[in-house]
This record gives C-alpha cells, sequence and structure tokens, in this order.
C-alpha cells in the first residue's frame, strides 16, 4: 500500500501580509488543502485533513532565507470511512492521542530556475525527525502564491505501520506526499 501521508499536501495559496512587504505568506485556507493517497491491495484511496496551519516568510529576491513551519492536526484525518480515520488515528499509525501534530520545518530554499524551488527541512511525525527535501513549483499571481510539489518518505522511519493489519494487506514501505 502506497500511502501519502499528508504533511505538505497543501496548494499553498497564500496572500503576503500587509506588514511584511512580500515576506510574511497567510494561508489562504478556503483554496488549500492537506491531502493524502494510498494504496490498498492495489487499489488507491484518498483523504485530507482537515485542520492544519502553517507560517511562510518567503521572499523571491532571497530564497535562501525562506523559512515555514507547517503543522498537521493527525486527529482531523478525514477519508470518508470512519473505520480507516479511527484505524489511522491509532497507537500503531499516528498515535493521535500522543502524538496530535505532525510538523514539516523548512529551512531554506534553493531556487533551481523556471519558479521551482527545492525546499530544505525537517519531517516530524511521532516525534521522528527525518531531513527532507521538497521539490516545489511556486507560482506567483500579483499578490498571490501558488506552491506545488511532492515528497516521497519511508513510512517506517515514522514507525507508521501497524504488523497485525500488514499481515493481511499489503502495504508498500514508500510514501508519497504530494502538495497541489
Amino acid at each position: 500500500m502506497r500511502v501519502f501521508v499528508a504533511l505538505l499536501a497543501f496548494v499553498w495559496f497564500a496572500q503576503p501580509s500587509p506588514a511584511a512587504a512580500q515576506t510574511e505568506w497567510i494561508i489562504d485556507k478556503e483554496r488549500s488543502s492537506v491531502s493524502f493517497t494510498f494504496v490498498e491491495n492495489g487499489k488507491e484511496k484518498t483523504g485530507r485533513f482537515e485542520r492544519f496551519g502553517a507560517q511562510i516568510r518567503f521572499d523571491s529576491a532571497r530564497p535562501e532565507d525562506a523559512s515555514a513551519s507547517i503543522t498537521v492536526d493527525t486527529a482531523s484525518i478525514d477519508l470518508g470511512d470512519s473505520m480507516r480515520e479511527g484505524v489511522l488515528n491509532s497507537l500503531p499509525w499516528f498515535n493521535s492521542r500522543e502524538f496530535p501534530e505532525a510538523a514539516f520545518r523548512m529551512n531554506g530554499l534553493r531556487d533551481t530556475g523556471g519558479g521551482k524551488y527545492a525546499a530544505g527541512g525537517t519531517l516530524t511525525i511521532k516525534n521522528r525527525e527525518r531531513p527532507v527535501e521538497v521539490a516545489m513549483d511556486v507560482q506567483f499571481d500579483g499578490r498571490n502564491a501558488q506552491a506545488k510539489g511532492v515528497l516521497d518518505i519511508n513510512r517506517m522511519d515514522f514507525r507508521l505501520r501497524d504488523s497485525l493489519l500488514e499481515s493481511i494487506v499489503s502495504i508498500d514501505e514508500t510514501v508519497s506526499i504530494g502538495f497541489d
């Protein structure tokens, strides 16, 4: 099963904060989403997280100084199936009671040309931190910006697993996180 655990999977439709003169950005939650996709026994499933937040500092003239803190409320998972939601919020998976938040902390962007960037940072799930780099496109439309990208992780790095379930269901270790 490929699991796209949504941590970065959001559409970064943002507007700069008036006081920040194009460096502090506010997420437009009406046009943004944190979503994920996974494959269960060969069938793709999708879901999303209802509650998330972000603080983003970005100036296109100085992308190396960009920073972001993106958090997801792991208990806000929505798969359209309350049984699966309960399983993913339970101890072997997200364990949302003990670890209510997953986070990505970005510590700079590298401009790779043509509106494309590589975002370096730390992904934290269940208090397990891993360095990651996320390729993304950032498009500007006046005072708005949109970011899109993909991140592949190994879910075992974050102990996102359930041995009992995995004894009867095929689950891939690769997790693709997409944001659009």
